[in-house]
């Protein structure tokens, strides 16, 4: 029986749900599991080992940290979303059952569903352990009125050789249907090899009067959505094969819920996550684990 190690990130939004009997489950008799920690050399391990799979449990945060560690080696990926939001999972519910996905990349990095900076984007990465354990979505809404700021982040960027340049209060690349649990980008289409770039203009400084100014771009592009592309005064969104983007400034950027800064020169593009890679119904897998359990207390009485 082939090998899989099962990552696990113990802070994530809904590790108390988590089971070894639910594992089994999923993986269905086809690998034996053996677990590890999300800090773990878990590399070391698989290649040392022959593991033919990994495992990923917790939320999108984590899956972009070991889809980046484990990056160039030859294994099945089963994906377990045990986080808070779980946005990319919930992008994934009608992926190509092939197992192919597709996924953004930046300085060499992939990230699944969303690189941005601006307003309200720390929301993804201030948002404590602690209170996502215990509030789940809810702890995100906490953080919405201190991160409720006007931005002006010098940027020039080239979106397949058109180029834009101006101050913005929000950079967002996507590879998803859906951010913040907004399911706004109603162009989005997994089985296609580009992304979509929203880029919301700054008025200025951070003030009142600026902070109503935005709340309309803000509206119209997370609570109306994206059924076109777009290009008026005050924002963009547009479909892309590759972005150019040129920061003055060390920029602290949501990378899938995670604090990654970038500087100077970036590219962003498309491309084909090198693995088969696998979803998992966590929720049915739960209760199948229930029932099997009960079955075999009425057998064994």
């Amino acid at each position: 029986m082939e090998k899989c190690l099962v990552v696990i990130n113990q802070d994530c939004g809904n590790f108390e749900k988590f089971t070894a009997k639910t594992v089994e489950t999923i993986l269905g008799g086809a690998y034996s599991a053996e677990f590890a920690d999300i800090d773990d050399d878990y590399r070391s391990r698989i290649e040392q080992e022959g593991f033919a799979a990994v495992a990923i449990l917790g939320g999108d945060g984590t899956l972009n940290s070991v889809l980046n560690k484990i990056k160039g080696l030859d294994v099945k990926v089963f994906y377990l979303p045990y986080g808070t939001l779980n946005e990319k999972s919930h992008t994934l519910d009608s992926a190509d059952p092939s197992g192919e996905i597709l996924v953004g990349t930046v300085g060499g990095q992939v990230f699944t569903y969303v690189a941005a900076c601006g307003t309200f984007t720390p929301i993804g990465y201030t948002a404590k352990v602690e209170r996502k354990k215990r509030l789940k979505s809810f702890a995100y809404l906490l953080e919405v009125l201190k991160e409720y700021k006007v931005h002006s982040i010098h940027a020039r960027l080239s979106i397949d050789g058109e180029i834009h340049e101006d101050d913005y209060t929000l950079i967002m690349v996507l590879k998803s249907k859906r951010c913040f649990k907004f399911r706004f980008n109603h162009l989005y289409n997994n089985a296609k090899p580009t992304g979509h770039i929203l880029l919301i203009k700054s008025p200025g400084k951070n003030n009142l009067w600026n902070k109503i100014r935005i709340f309309f771009p803000f509206f119209r592009a997370f609570f109306i959505g994206f059924r076109s592309e777009v290009n008026r005064k005050s924002m963009t969104f547009k479909e892309f094969n590759k972005v150019r983007l040129h920061l003055d400034a060390p920029t602290d950027f949501d990378v899938d819920g995670e604090k990654k800064t970038l500087e100077g020169d970036n590219t962003f593009r498309v491309r084909k996550l090198p693995h088969n890679f696998i979803v998992c119904d966590t929720r049915k897998a739960r209760r199948l684990a229930k029932r099997k359990e009960k079955y075999t207390k009425k057998v064994l009485e």
